[in-house]
């Protein structure tokens, strides 16, 4: 159920941030597909916290460098 509502609460925020999810039943990271790509914002964050609380919830951000 909660994959569910995850995929429907990211499905509006269109972009190009990669999303990754830790399944506490198998410890495991499971980076979602390109076309699950969300624009991270705070409107986003916050909807997120409230449905699966604040310490469930991480961003990270990456810089890519040109070698």
């Amino acid at each position: 159920m909660n994959e569910k509502k995850l995929l429907s609460m990211l499905a509006p925020w269109d972009g190009k941030d990669t999303v990754v999810v830790y399944l506490s039943n198998t410890r495991q990271y499971q980076k979602l597909p390109p076309s699950r790509c969300v624009g991270i914002c705070p409107q986003l964050i916050d909807q997120l916290d409230q449905v699966f609380g604040k310490e469930n919830i991480k961003t990270l951000k990456k810089i890519k460098e040109k070698l």
